[in-house]
């Protein structure tokens, strides 16, 4: 195996317990407010659907702003600290403002964390680096290999000891990765700073919306069955936006040809049971979105170097 750049093994551990403290907060999400916060099944799955989207989706505006304004490193250490408050909210939560609070503060640093990074291992090689689709199956790896382990750790935890020391596992999780990345930070060799000519006020913009963005998920959270089918058209919306706009890209063209499924995958995105609406049953809405990176409900299509996903973005029941 060719030898690879050492900040990869660093965005690798990052990476590894961002996936450990998300998927292990994400294990007991939703058995912690029905048994916990006393909501009813369809209120706890409605919210962790609802969270489960706006994490996928905010990945585009981390990337803009990542691009745009603050460049990959500055987003990942603000995205971390963000995921790093939120868990800690969950760890002492003691009532359902400080779930909100603590759901709201993940959302916004995710958007800002996990897309940032795995466009950041791109960065550490050159271009047809033969050693690049390596070192993206060992970031994978990673990645599964945190949010395995801390379905089993946080699981046994809230077990024996209860529920905030599960929360304060996966909280820690973070902290310890993201102490890490930071007295390391010296590995990523000056790569994705700032990008230049960018004013004060695009930044403090940026950075005073990135705030505004956690009550404004605070709010949005409870409100999952009002604010769903908006949500739906928007996305749909942006999807059907995004494929107009790649469809020819070369590398779209190779998803189109590499896969007979691809045409199952629209049948799904525009798959809407309307008829258990209209008798006031549950609603299925299933679709998919395109992201930059690696998520458990995953499947990948082949397109060269180009790790691009079809992700689903998310589910209500």
């Amino acid at each position: 195996m060719n030898k690879q750049p050492k900040g990869l093994y660093l965005l690798i551990f990052a990476e590894l317990w961002e996936s450990f403290s998300f998927f292990g907060m994400r294990t007991l999400l939703v058995l912690f407010m029905i048994q916990q916060l006393k909501f009813t099944e369809a209120e706890s799955i409605g919210i962790y659907a609802l969270f489960t989207a706006l994490v996928s989706l905010g990945g585009l505006r981390g990337g803009y702003c990542a691009d745009r304004i603050l460049g990959l490193r500055s987003a990942i250490f603000l995205g971390g600290g963000l995921i790093a408050m939120g868990h800690i909210c969950l760890a002492l939560q003691e009532s359902s403002t400080m779930l909100f609070l603590g759901l709201s503060f993940i959302v916004v640093g995710t958007s800002l964390f996990v897309a940032n990074v795995t466009a950041f291992v791109g960065l550490l090689y050159r271009e047809n680096d033969p050693r690049k689709e390596t070192g993206y199956t060992l970031f994978y790896a990673g990645i599964n290999l945190g949010g395995f382990s801390a379905a089993l750790l946080c699981g046994y935890i809230v077990q024996e000891y209860g529920w905030k020391y599960g929360f304060g596992l996966a909280a820690m999780g973070m902290l310890f990765g993201l102490a890490v990345l930071f007295k390391n930070r010296r590995l990523l060799q000056d790569k994705a700073s700032a990008p230049e000519r960018v004013s004060i006020l695009s930044q403090i913009f940026c950075l005073s919306s990135t705030i505004l963005l956690v009550p404004i998920c605070m709010i949005i959270l409870p409100m999952h069955e009002e604010v769903q089918f908006v949500f739906l058209a928007a996305v749909l919306t942006l999807a059907f936006g995004l494929i107009y706009r790649l469809r020819k890209h070369e590398a779209f063209k190779k998803i189109l040809s590499s896969s007979n499924s691809f045409a199952r995958d629209l049948e799904a995105l525009l798959t809407i049971k309307l008829g258990s609406l209209l008798r006031g049953k549950r609603l299925n809405i299933l679709f998919y979105t395109f992201n930059f990176g690696l998520n458990q409900e995953s499947r990948p299509y082949n397109a060269g170097n180009k790790n691009i996903e079809f992700i689903k973005a998310f589910q209500l029941v």
